[in-house]
C-alpha cells in the first residue's frame, strides 16, 4: 500500500485504529467536506456519506493493526 510507504518514508507511524477515528471525527466536520471538492472532478456527482462509507469499509481496513472500536458501519 503507497500510503504505508509513504508514511514509514516520513517516518511516521500510524495504526488503523488512529486513522479510523480521526476520519470518523472528521465526517461531520463542514471544512473536511469543503475541502474534498476541490480534489474532484468538475461536474462530478458525488455523495459523501456514500464516500465514506466505501472508503471505511474498502480502504482503511488495508492498513494493519485492529479496528477502532467507536464506530460501526
Amino acid at each position: 500500500m503507497v500510503f504505508l510507504q509513504y508514511m514509514k518514508d516520513g517516518g511516521h507511524q500510524i495504526s488503523r485504529a488512529m486513522f479510523e477515528q480521526n476520519f470518523v471525527e472528521k465526517k461531520d466536520d463542514a471544512q473536511f467536506r469543503k475541502d474534498i471538492e476541490p480534489l474532484l472532478i468538475a461536474d462530478n456527482n458525488w455523495n459523501f456519506d456514500q464516500a465514506f462509507t466505501y472508503i471505511l469499509a474498502n480502504l482503511i481496513v488495508l492498513i494493519p493493526g485492529d479496528p477502532w472500536r467507536g464506530y460501526k458501519i
